[in-house]
């Protein structure tokens, strides 16, 4: 929402910044525990293995999200420990057909609700845009069905999966550094795992989402895919499970972060001005989020010395000095989108000069581009002439003719203004 905010004063020039907020409105999500019903593998190319990539969709309703901590339960097989963990790698995708070419022929059954071609972002432990830590649930976990090998272009997906698969259940906690900043949208998330000597499968979670999870709509289906099948995808229940009426799973992981609101400032204020003078003080404050709303935003100006609070008003705003010198208005909510309103603060100056004022905003949300924030300028406010009663300017009257009447007789007595005669001039 972008509010427009106009300070009135005889003085001050306002430089204004905003400041990343002391309060924070946080975000989490989470599919739940994981069911066991499906294992799918999920790891990133290395020497001797392709590519593949398992993905399981989540929604970002109100605005730009940050999200800097995920987590997300699988199994390690083979005889694989946590130290032969070699490598994390977490990716954000849209859903199709954001971010994918519409006209090519695909190679699997639909792309409805499929992840898109390309990832949106990425983070990597071997960049270290990531750091990660694993821990064991549980010594021995079976999922009831698998995919590994089983990833096949149209006609041969379906397969029924791949069987059984027993491991060690392993939670892994991700940082994300620096975070993923993501508007409101519809995304999948995509985990991989890199081990030595065995393999990586991520657990399936319950469909529809139950307690302790986040419930969601329209929650779609997991979805696979390997370097053969790329930048195709299949669904794992309706496509490779199959069967008379085809499961559908969803997996376990969860997010963490924080809402933001993108909020900037802007203004316009003459440069000069008379004193005594008052002057409009125009601001914009504007929140640029997709559809974030800022809450509990509040204006801080702190008047310089000399400058004298008036009053203070604003349509929407509640606007109080305290401590004196000090003008705080808030507004409880700051939606996107563009609404007229104007904060009025009427200033006394107590003497002429160069006057910068600093104030600031902020909200219960971080602010993820602090660097839109500010706005300044600078005002100078001259001083003015002393002012003449009746009796100066009658004097000053006096003073002007009776000048003109002596210029008059010099002439005609043949001086000059400069008190010499005038010589005659020839004929």
């Amino acid at each position: 929402m972008r509010w427009n905010v106009r300070l009135m004063g005889a003085l001050s020039s306002f430089a204004f910044a905003v400041q990343t907020a002391t309060a924070m409105v946080p975000f989490s999500f989470s599919t739940g525990n994981p069911n066991g019903l499906i294992a799918t593998a999920s790891r990133p190319a290395s020497t001797g293995k392709m590519e593949i990539e398992s993905a399981d969709d989540f929604v970002l309703g109100d605005g730009l999200t940050s999200i800097d901590h995920v987590t997300f339960t699988g199994l390690l097989t083979g005889g694989v420990m946590l130290s032969d963990i070699a490598r994390v790698r977490i990716e954000i995708y849209r859903v199709f057909p954001k971010d994918s070419d519409t006209t090519r022929t695909p190679n699997v059954p639909t792309r409805t609700n499929s992840p898109s071609d390309v990832a949106l972002q990425e983070a990597d432990s071997a960049d270290a845009s990531l750091s990660f830590s694993a821990s064991i649930l549980s010594a021995s976990f079976t999922a009831n069905n698998s995919v590994l090998n089983g990833i096949n272009k149209s006609p041969n997906q379906t397969t029924g999966g791949e069987g059984a698969v027993t491991g060690q259940e392993v939670l892994f906690d991700v940082v994300l550094d620096p975070a993923f900043s993501l508007p409101s949208d519809h995304y999948f998330f995509i985990p991989q795992v890199e081990v030595t000597g065995g393999e990586f499968f991520w657990l399936s979670a319950p469909k529809p989402i139950v307690s302790p999870g986040t419930p969601f709509l329209p929650d779609l289906q997991s979805w696979i895919r390997n370097e053969d099948l790329d930048p195709d995808w299949l669904r794992i229940g309706t496509d490779i499970v199959g069967g008379t009426t085809p499961p559908t799973f969803n997996a376990t992981f969860s997010l963490q972060g924080q809402v933001l609101a993108d909020l900037s400032l802007a203004k316009q204020a003459p440069q000069t001005v008379a004193a005594r003078d008052p002057f409009a003080y125009t601001l914009d404050v504007s929140n640029a989020a997709v559809s974030s709303t800022a809450t509990n935003v509040v204006v801080t100006d702190t008047l310089p010395p000399g400058v004298l609070l008036k009053s203070a008003t604003g349509v929407g705003w509640t606007c109080v000095e305290s401590p004196p010198g000090t003008v705080k208005c808030t507004l409880a909510s700051l939606a996107v989108g563009t609404i007229a309103s104007e904060i009025t603060l009427l200033v006394a100056p107590q003497f002429a000069g160069l006057f910068t004022n600093t104030a600031t905003v902020n909200a219960d949300q971080l602010d993820p581009n602090p660097e839109d924030n500010s706005a300044s300028a600078v005002t100078k406010v001259g001083v003015a002439a002393p002012a003449m009663g009746h009796f100066s300017l009658a004097a000053l009257g006096a003073l002007l003719i009776g000048m003109g009447v002596v210029s008059l007789r010099a002439t005609r007595h043949g001086f000059t203004a400069r008190g010499r005669a005038q010589r005659p001039t020839p004929h």
